[in-house]
């Protein structure tokens, strides 16, 4: 199916926002490449259809009716309100929402149906419903997929996108460079994420950073509790983590930056690193989204186990278990250059070149059309 001129309803669990999800990247390259977009938000206090941009909608719609609003419409109600503010047939719907809509068939029985899996949800029967219902369930990982093992519908795994800002930034790597201060004898390594993640093995992270006074490490995310991005029931920065990072001579924080100036810096760094706590989290923490953007620079990544990434070993500097990780990290600072060979880093960039938003989409296009009557 080519989703050009195509009728495309993606259904979110979160209303369109600044931070800009990979769906909403989704729905923008869909527009621009010629699909008539519907962006569905979460329930809200009224019904809409605002046009974002040319093809692209954002539509909200409220979960009562009658008279003054003072019951909840079923859920077919609700599904006729809906296709009456888009007015326009349904040629593939797209739901990231775990328990809304279970039946995707009111919306058209004709229609392509596609469920996306991208977090770990308690309620499988909900979820096992929704799948069941579509044609096609797409997962971002190996374990992902497992959680619900018995489904009438394929399961494909299909990968996180890179974006095009760090596309863009690799464009402009010697400009970038040329406008960034070194110090000398220096090694650079990149950490990208949130400091309040439960899932980081701090214990390590910190022993990395203590064994080698000579790297510079530039943490970019997230690390005190008012940062909107930092997520709900976070510490404040005096957590003994954070505290050690802020107070260590070879560790600069950035905290949160807008995704355009994250990969200009990001396309500074040496290396990279990845540091989960694997013996409780492997399962959670198989492919995280910055793999593809460390790709991106073409540096090495030095990483506790990633499940998913088994096969890109020769790519990634992967450690089996969590206790070798640290060795791992010095033996890739001696032997860097070799590490970081031009044919290694080409492999990289291709590799995340390869998963633009636009090279996704085009893959799901194939995913379709070849389980199209299914």
């Amino acid at each position: 199916m080519p989703f050009r001129n195509k009728n495309i309803l993606i259904i979110s669990p979160t209303p369109w926002e600044v931070n800009f999800p990979a769906r909403q990247h989704y729905a923008r390259e869909l527009a621009k490449q010629g699909a008539f977009v519907f962006y569905l938000n979460p329930p809200s206090k009224a019904d809409s259809k605002i046009e974002l941009s040319e093809n692209l909608w954002v539509v909200d719609y409220k979960l009562n009716g009658g008279f003054m609003g003072l019951f909840k419409l079923p859920e077919s109600k609700l599904v006729e309100k809906i296709t009456a503010l888009i007015s326009k047939k349904i040629d593939l719907i797209w739901s990231f929402d775990c328990s809304r809509f279970r039946n995707l068939n009111l919306f058209g029985s004709d229609s392509f149906k596609i469920y996306q899996k991208e977090e770990w949800f308690k309620d499988i029967e909900a979820e096992t419903e929704i799948a069941n219902n579509t044609n096609l369930m797409l997962c971002l990982s190996k374990p992902l997929m497992d959680q619900l093992p018995k489904l009438n519908c394929p399961k494909i795994l299909f990968d996180h996108a890179l974006g095009n800002v760090f596309v863009e930034a690799g464009q402009r790597k010697q400009q970038i460079m040329e406008n960034t201060q070194f110090a000398s004898g220096r090694i650079r390594c990149g950490y990208l994420g949130n400091l309040q993640n439960k899932y980081i093995d701090t214990a390590v992270f910190e022993n990395i950073i203590r064994e080698n006074p000579m790297v510079e490490f530039h943490i970019i995310g997230p690390f005190v509790k008012e940062s909107n991005l930092a997520g709900s029931g976070n510490k404040t920065w005096e957590d003994p983590f954070v505290e050690f990072l802020m107070s260590a001579a070879n560790v600069r924080m950035y905290g949160s930056l807008m995704t355009a100036r994250i990969a200009e810096i990001l396309q500074t760094m040496d290396m990279f690193l990845v540091c989960y706590d694997t013996d409780k989290y492997v399962d959670i923490v198989a492919n995280p989204q910055k793999v593809v953007e460390y790709f991106s620079v073409g540096s090495v990544i030095v990483s506790s186990l990633l499940i998913d990434h088994n096969s890109n070993s020769g790519l990634i500097r992967m450690a089996d278990e969590n206790k070798s990780l640290a060795r791992i990290f010095k033996t890739t600072v001696a032997e860097l250059s070799e590490f970081n060979s031009e044919d290694l880093r080409k492999k990289r960039i291709d590799f995340a070149l390869d998963h633009t938003y636009e090279n996704q989409l085009r893959k799901l296009e194939k995913i379709v059309s070849e389980n199209e009557g299914n």
